[in-house]
């Protein structure tokens, strides 16, 4: 079996075509659109961020309400309207207002954005809101046309906040602890906890806000710079030393863009319209939002399992969706990130160290002990790594770290995917999906055992075949078996029925990326594999056998909207059909 890394072909082939020396473009981030991919179910981030910087500052909105600008968002995943997380959320408001009231309205023609910057009319109040970030920080400039009524909320949910002279510090229920301070002097401060006005300068509590009033001329602007730490107050504040001094928020804005047209020059594109440009820079600056720094300027970071450790030779990252990136944007990092894919397996192997295995899917910090989705895919991406020769990190216990990971049982029904060697469709959820997702991962662990284990090779290349026994002649699809090993009747491959992880038979059959051409010679040769394909494109969509939101785009059978078809198309070049 050959490893082929057709996920990334698009990517190498722009590079490729490119050829020779080309004099690098100074502003590519001027193709950026980040309100690509905001509307309906699309919730990616519109705010400005750093290329893989921990604060990603925003607003955190309904429909065209924005209740505030949070300092941690989650960008394309399912699940919250522009990329909601919310942590440490700062309001600007004009008058007097109860804590609870203060919101407003907004107008799309009054909201742009570019990359490391975004501004917006909040209508309520006249109020123009301004947002730039270094990695760690967050800075605001807000604009009151009534200065005199000037005045901000901060709202933090569950944890603690102190007031200082000079501005605000505390932490949350989710371990972000931040340092906030304001460019004007305090003219007053309302604190409240679980619904009650609190004496004194902090309050602990389950509702936890904070209204400030400032002294401003009309028309005069309000700026606040706000770091986070996932470790402590004292970390947020070395954060907000280093990186951010004085109040320059032009400065600032500039240097982000400068940050994003490093990362974005990295790829050069020739020919195309401009709307072309635009949908290829915007999906390249969308790439580089996760995963984030996960760590202090002075390399604390905390784990995981919750405890505080220093990076002393990696920067640390969290926010591997893996499941979801394993598939394009990990091949990709080791092209034009390979210092940063050293990175993230040194993450992988932090956590193996401090919680006993790699991890599989990871937000902000936090694994679950059933983390979404299905698979294993950190062995993806250390395999891909690995393979091209991006090793330096300690490649004997990343070894032994796959092996655990692909030997033990925490994923769902891996004890029947051991006795059967497949998983059985009366017996869980999912089944045929599960199999070959386990299967490759499984196979990936074999890019490493042939150099270090002959006998590990054999066994994890076995593993690797498990697909073959949920491929069925009869239909030529990867098709559910249940536990007497009889294949699951009724069999129609356009259904997105639960034999499948939001995909129906057409979209999960061609998931077999560490043996194409075995796939292939099960299903009859070149010829028919390329007929299949054809199918797939061309057999004509039922909307009412689709039932999973997230199967969209689709042509055919193929969904482009949803990570299972991605590589679908590369194939027809394994068939001698590209």
């Amino acid at each position: 079996m050959k490893f082929i890394h057709y996920f990334f072909l698009f990517f190498v082939v722009i590079l490729i075509s490119c050829g020779g020396k080309q004099k690098l473009s100074g502003d590519n981030a001027a193709y950026v659109n980040p309100f690509i991919g905001t509307e309906g179910s699309g919730n990616t981030f519109s705010g400005p961020t750093v290329p893989f910087g921990m604060v990603q500052l925003g607003p955190y909105m309904r429909g065209d309400v924005i209740y505030g600008f949070s300092h941690t968002h989650n960008s394309g995943g399912a699940g919250g309207g522009n990329g909601v997380r919310g942590d440490v959320l700062f309001m600007p408001f004009s008058g007097t207002s109860a804590a609870e009231n203060i919101r407003s309205h907004f107008l799309k023609t009054n909201e742009s954005a570019s990359p490391g910057y975004y501004k917006v009319i909040l209508d309520n109040y006249n109020i123009t809101a301004e947002l730039t970030t270094t990695v760690r920080v967050g800075l605001h400039r807000y604009t009151f046309k009534d200065g005199e009524k000037s005045g901000l909320l901060l709202n933090i949910l569950n944890g603690e906040i102190t007031v200082k002279e000079d501005g605000v510090e505390g932490y949350n229920g989710n371990n972000i602890y931040f340092c906030a301070k304001f460019s004007k002097p305090l003219k007053q401060t309302i604190i409240y906890s679980d619904g009650k006005t609190v004496n004194g300068k902090s309050a602990k509590g389950k509702d936890v806000k904070a209204l400030f009033s400032f002294n401003l001329k009309n028309g005069e602007a309000l700026l606040l710079k706000v770091a986070l730490s996932t470790v402590s107050v004292k970390g947020a504040r070395k954060n907000l030393a280093a990186e951010l001094i004085g109040w320059d928020f032009d400065k600032i804005k500039a240097k982000a863009r400068q940050a994003w047209n490093d990362e974005l020059n990295k790829i050069q594109v020739e020919g195309g319209s401009s709307k072309e440009r635009t949908i290829f820079y915007t999906a390249l600056y969308h790439s580089m939002v996760h995963p984030i720094v996960y760590m202090d300027v002075d390399g604390h970071y905390r784990s995981t399992n919750g405890k505080i450790y220093k990076a002393n030779d990696f920067v640390n990252y969290t926010t591997f969706s893996l499941w979801d990136t394993f598939r394009a944007l990990h091949p990709l990092f080791t092209i034009i990130n390979r210092k940063r894919t050293v990175d993230f397996i040194k993450t992988f192997l932090e956590r193996y160290e401090h919680t006993d295995r790699l991890l599989i899917m990871e937000f902000f910090g936090v694994e679950g002990e059933t983390p979404p989705m299905i698979g294993y895919h950190s062995l993806s991406v250390i395999a891909d790594a690995y393979v091209k020769g991006i090793r330096d990190y300690d490649v004997k216990k990343v070894y032994k770290a796959m092996k655990e990971l692909a030997d033990d049982t925490l994923r769902e029904c891996k004890p029947l995917y051991f006795d059967y060697g497949f998983i059985p469709a009366d017996l869980k959820g999912q089944s045929v999906s599960r199999t070959l997702e386990y299967s490759y991962d499984d196979w990936c662990v074999t890019r490493l055992a042939q150099d270090f284990n002959k006998k590990d090779e054999l066994k994890y290349s076995i593993r690797g075949e498990f697909y073959k026994n949920l491929f069925c002649k009869d239909v030529n699809f990867m098709r559910g078996r249940k536990s007497n090993f009889q294949w699951v009747p009724n069999f129609d491959p356009m259904e997105t029925i639960n034999h499948y992880t939001e995909a129906n038979a057409y979209q999960y059959t061609p998931f077999v990326p560490q043996d194409i051409e075995g796939l292939i010679a099960l299903m009859g040769g070149d010829k028919t594999f390329e007929s299949w394909l054809d199918a797939c494109f061309t057999t004509e969509t039922d909307l009412s056998k689709i039932n999973v939101r997230d199967v969209t785009g689709l042509i055919g059978q193929y969904a482009h909207g949803n990570e299972p078809s991605h590589h679908i198309a590369y194939l027809y070049n394994f068939a001698g059909a590209a």
